[in-house]
């Protein structure tokens, strides 16, 4: 291998590391808001539902069930 092929291949490594931590860094975003909206007081239950149900639709494109 050759010191271009070398530094291509580190590149590609990098980028999928990269891709892999911005998928992770979403997740736990995602999860934390999602930790936001859950709420014990039985007034804001049915607001925060609606909350959670919409941020996972449009991350997901889909309602949940």
């Amino acid at each position: 291998m050759t010191k271009i092929e070398i530094k291509n291949k580190y590149k590609i490594f990098i980028k999928e590391i990269e891709i892999i931590y911005r998928k992770i860094k979403i997740r736990n975003s995602m999860i934390a808001s999602l930790n936001g909206f859950l709420i014990d007081d039985k007034k804001h239950l049915k607001q925060s539902m609606e909350k959670i149900n919409y941020i996972y639709a449009k991350k997901y494109k889909t309602p949940r069930k």
